[in-house]
């Protein structure tokens, strides 16, 4: 059996993506934030409309692999989350102070640590991506 680690709500919002859990996200994330310039609930509406393409590939889960922005936000690290079966994926990053999210957000160019990862086709948040 696995698992993880959870010591904080950034590892929470991790893991419960990892999951494709939109109500757990719901539960754990700031009503009072933004999250990719989005209210909460718009933000979660479109997070679910990416859980269900996911699912509809038959992904039931998504492996995080670490990377960070390779163009405007250099420094800011983030994951590509890539679907079990399809290999489909998005790209966030998650923004955190003190293990606290401040912001979720897509990265248009996305560099992971793997350089031999699979990843086939993008998934976004934002109909209007970049």
């Amino acid at each position: 059996m696995e698992t993880y680690n959870i010591s904080n709500q950034r590892d929470a919002v991790i893991h419960f993506i990892t999951r494709l859990d939109i109500e757990m996200l719901r539960d754990i994330l700031d009503d009072n934030l933004t999250y990719q310039d989005f209210p909460k609930n718009i933000f979660l509406y479109r997070m679910q409309m990416v859980f269900d393409d996911f699912a509809e590939l038959g992904d039931t889960n998504l492996n995080s692999h670490i990377g960070n922005c390779n163009d405007c936000n250099k420094c800011d690290v983030g994951l590509s989350f890539i679907g079990n079966r399809s290999n489909s994926y998005i790209d966030l990053i998650i923004k955190s102070t003190d293990g606290q999210i401040t912001d979720i957000y897509e990265c248009p160019n996305f560099k992971n640590e793997d350089n031999f990862l699979i990843k086939k086709s993008k998934h976004y948040i934002d109909d209007n991506p970049f």
